[in-house]
């Protein structure tokens, strides 16, 4: 007994708690529901057998009833005929129409049988009696039926218009027209019965008292009603005479060339499985369907389940025991120790990891704070460090930028201020902290080429030559070279290289034009400029603030950006730019 407890117990004595609480509840429940899977699937089976056999029995026992009630209808009319008929063979064809206007034969025939709602009398003459029962249909809105029945029934044939909806009127109608013959064979009228469907439909449908859906359509898939609510989405442009063909058992009807039909699975209205079959009319090119979710048509094997309940009461027991134990002892800590992780993952090093426990969490929610105490002291020392090499580096591009405006008396303070314009209209655009920052560094740094420029040429107090304009050219390549190695001022390398390519592309080095230019480069193009245009230099007096903006509005589209120049203007113009 005890060698077999051992074995028994040596997941929870070898694996981990929560991996042998799964595995035990796991067999449990897996042993429980088996059983269950079994007796619920030959359940299945059973009553999938018998709900196709209803299905079948009811689909052939409803087309029965259309072709007796319907076949009652077409007596009826054709009883009329032959009524029709032995009067003209009596009194003639003049005869009877003044016999029928006189004694108001055909509102007789109507009022007699109530699903006759209009009769339409023809004869070769193209001549036409015809009267209605409703006030709201009239005979006008089966006209065309009338005239297409006739040239049938002149042809001495039958004729059964299809599936016919009027508005406003609930019920759906058809036209049956047949034709008159005289004693010699000659088919000298026609006669339209036009039919309401209504009463007919209702019958069938009262039919059927089960949660089964019914519907009836025509041979081409036209619906002609249904016995699924109106109220819900998927029904509500369902009427007599709309397209039904996407229906899964239409289909199948129409695919299977008419006569094949089967009990088949399917989904529909948002994926609900369901259940239906269909059988086509003797007299009549009339599909009848019946269908039934899944869900309704086996709701009997739920109550199969309560034979397994001993079993699932049991299993869920063990498993409810097993987690609320587990729950327990391990939530709190668990939940602790994910709180402060998370901490921890929002760089937030100041927050104390404390773990309510003694076990192995308590032990790894100390080794977590001892690691958070580690990292925020490396971190503390990392940012110091990274402070002072920011500071350091500032410094040093700061002497470099004063080395180069000390070599031109007419520009000193010229970086300092261009950079600053550069990150007012860096703001104004909208830029983020850290490319605004960038942008200023890269206007602080665009005249860094000018210290491989000659004095002579920098010190010049008149306009400079062709050939000197053209070696002062080259200070954007020679600033490039100077700072383009360097791998952390790579981002701000386009304001200084490219400062002087001109919107129209006729500026250097490379000939840029329009958007080709960096926006970097465009708004220290346009903040140099500026601070050039308002500083005295050897060939130029300074202008004023006004004059500046001035004449960068002229230049926009030209020279400069015209959304950079737009910028700066409203910032000086709003006050912001505060020259100085």
């Amino acid at each position: 007994m005890r060698h077999l407890l051992n074995i028994l117990s040596w997941p929870f004595r070898h694996l981990p708690i929560a991996l042998s609480l799964f595995i035990f509840t796991s067999l449990l429940l897996g042993a429980g529901y088996y059983f269950s899977y079994a007796n619920i699937r030959q359940s299945y089976r059973v009553l999938r057998t018998q709900e196709e056999e209803t299905q079948l029995r009811m689909v052939e026992r409803l087309t029965r009833e259309v072709d007796t009630v319907f076949g009652n209808y077409l007596t009826k009319v054709h009883n009329f005929t032959v009524f029709t008929a032995t009067a003209m063979q009596l009194t003639g064809l003049e005869g009877a129409y003044r016999y029928y206007l006189n004694q108001g034969t055909l509102n007789r025939y109507m009022s007699v049988n109530s699903e006759i709602v209009a009769v339409s009398i023809i004869d070769g003459l193209g001549r036409q009696l015809v009267d209605q029962q409703l006030v709201d249909v009239t005979a006008e809105d089966f006209q065309s039926y009338f005239e297409q029945g006739a040239r049938s029934a002149f042809q001495g044939q039958h004729a059964l218009s299809s599936i016919i909806r009027i508005v406003g009127q609930p019920a759906p109608f058809v036209v049956v027209t047949d034709p008159v013959t005289d004693n010699g064979g000659t088919h000298v009228a026609s006669i339209s019965v036009v039919i309401s469907l209504g009463e007919m439909l209702d019958y069938l449908l009262k039919l059927n008292p089960t949660k089964h859906n019914l519907f009836l359509c025509d041979d081409r898939g036209y619906l002609i009603t249904h016995s699924m609510s109106g109220d819900s989405d998927a029904t509500a442009d369902l009427f007599p005479g709309s397209d039904y063909t996407f229906h899964p058992l239409v289909r199948n009807f129409m695919t299977s060339g008419g006569r094949i039909h089967e009990v088949i699975s399917y989904q529909r209205h948002g994926n609900i499985d369901h259940l239906g079959t269909y059988a086509l009319c003797d007299r009549l090119p009339w599909l009848v369907g019946a269908e039934i979710p899944h869900k309704d048509a086996f709701a009997s094997i739920f109550s199969m389940q309560r034979q397994l309940k001993f079993w699932v009461v049991i299993t869920f027991v063990c498993s409810l025991i097993l987690t609320l134990l587990m729950l327990f002892g391990l939530r709190l800590p668990l939940l602790q120790l994910l709180d402060a992780t998370h901490h921890i993952s929002e760089r937030d090093f100041e927050h104390k990891i404390e773990v309510n426990a003694t076990n192995e969490f308590g032990r790894l929610a100390l080794t977590f704070d001892e690691m958070r105490v580690s990292i925020l002291s490396y971190l503390i020392q990392i940012q110091a460090a990274a402070r002072k090499n920011k500071e350091t580096f500032m410094r040093a591009l700061q002497a470099l930028v004063n080395a180069i405006d000390a070599k031109d008396p007419y520009t000193k303070g010229h970086s300092q201020r261009v950079s600053r314009y550069a990150g007012i209209i860096a703001r104004e655009i909208g830029q983020a902290q850290e490319d605004l920052e960038k942008t200023e560094l890269s206007a602080l740094l665009h005249d860094v080429g000018k210290i491989g420029i000659d004095d002579k040429i920098l010190k010049k107090p008149a306009p400079l030559t062709a050939a000197e304009y053209n070696i002062m050219k080259k200070h954007p390549d020679k600033g490039m070279a100077i700072l383009g190695t360097i791998d952390e001022l790579r981002e701000i390398t386009d304001g200084m290289h490219f400062h002087h390519e001109n919107w129209d592309g006729k500026g250097y080095p490379q000939g840029l034009k329009g958007a080709d230019i960096p926006l970097q480069a465009r708004i220290v193009a346009v903040a140099d400029a500026f601070d050039a245009m308002t500083t005295n230099r050897p060939y130029q007096i300074a202008m004023s603030y006004d004059q500046a903006v001035s004449r960068l509005q002229e230049l926009a589209g030209k020279r400069f950006d015209p959304d950079i120049v737009r910028s700066l203007a409203e910032a000086y113009y709003a006050g912001r730019l505060n020259p100085k």
